[in-house]
């Protein structure tokens, strides 16, 4: 099975290209930089085929904190796993120099790495993708997911691109539908932190601070090859009463 993870800098447009991938919006989408930090997976279908996408936050090789430490081990754990590479990049910005060290490290991971210059939103904007001929890869794609072009051409070469399959053991599809199990509490009570403990594996990051878990994130596991889906969830808060007198 062929696993793809989605690469780049802060707000380049990753969630918004994941969901419009997976025809789901599962990851949340701002202008703010830092929206994602959980790896948020999901499953798409093409020609009999199936593969596994990932979103992941934002490469920043410096992390100062640690929840930044947290996010770049996540992302670190999604280059292990994929087979293929979704490097994502700003057609409007053009090219920068942590988009040029993102590639560097990139390269060094020797597999199938695809450069997505996103928010291309117009045709007159395509020569914008020569900048990023300097990044060495050989293929570029312009889309923009806000408008859905150019993801058709990208999913076809996905699954037409072969690589050397990871062993992917435990990330076959269920044969029943798993049972969904919502963990829901106050903001900083835990429930990160409990699913990384049933599941055995640091795969939600967590931090001390408060409101660290931004998505509702479905972590599959099973025991004894019973499925189940396990949903972490954002801290439940107080609703504030605006209504004056």
């Amino acid at each position: 099975m062929k696993v793809v993870a989605i690469i780049g800098r802060p707000n380049v447009g990753k969630s918004l290209l994941f969901n419009r991938i997976c025809c789901k919006e599962l990851s949340l989408v701002h202008d703010i930089p830092g929206v994602t930090r959980d790896r948020i997976i999901s499953f798409i279908h093409r020609d009999g085929q199936k593969a596994m996408v990932i979103d992941t936050g934002g490469l920043d090789f410096n992390p100062k904190t640690n929840l930044e430490k947290s996010l770049f081990e996540q992302i670190e754990t999604s280059l292990t796993e994929a087979t293929h590479i979704l490097f994502v990049v700003d057609g409007r910005t053009g090219l920068t120099p942590l988009d040029q060290e993102i590639g560097k490290f990139l390269k060094k991971r020797q597999k199938p790495v695809f450069v997505v210059v996103n928010k291309i939103d117009d045709p007159k904007l395509e020569n914008n993708t020569l900048d990023f001929v300097a990044l060495g890869f050989d293929t570029i794609f312009p889309v923009s997911a806000a408008h859905n072009r150019g993801i058709e051409e990208l999913l076809r070469s996905i699954f037409a691109t072969n690589s050397i399959e990871t062993e992917q053991k435990d990330l076959k599809l269920p044969a029943s539908p798993p049972t969904r199990i919502a963990v829901i509490g106050q903001p900083n009570a835990g429930k990160s932190t409990l699913i990384n403990g049933l599941i055995g594996e640091k795969r939600l990051v967590v931090d001390e601070h408060p409101g660290t878990t931004h998505d509702a994130v479905d972590v599959d596991f099973s025991i004894a090859g019973v499925p189940f889906t396990l949903i972490d969830t954002a801290g439940l808060r107080k609703k504030i009463n605006c209504n004056q007198a």
